[in-house]
């Protein structure tokens, strides 16, 4: 970056993580339950494993929130 390298050693650097797929569900009312969410989509999934939320956000309309949700990772037999 710099000829004096007066950054080098300031940084480091690593792999990213494995991530899972994930799904964003919008606008859902403030008011519901992650046991409702997930009674929902188990409607809608072929092995009925629980979703995980990763995290929440302000929805567009009044009163609502966007979930991101994750799908629990599968286990390795090694």
């Amino acid at each position: 970056l710099d000829k004096g390298n007066s950054t080098k050693g300031k940084f480091s650097h690593r792999m990213p993580g494995k991530r899972h797929p994930s799904i964003i569900l919008y606008d859902l009312p403030n008011t519901i339950t992650d046991q409702k969410v997930q009674e929902a989509l188990r409607t809608y999934t072929e092995d009925g494993e629980n979703l995980r939320i990763r995290f929440k956000l302000k929805g567009r309309k009044p009163d609502t929130s966007h979930w991101v949700m994750e799908a629990p990772g599968k286990q390795s037999s090694n």
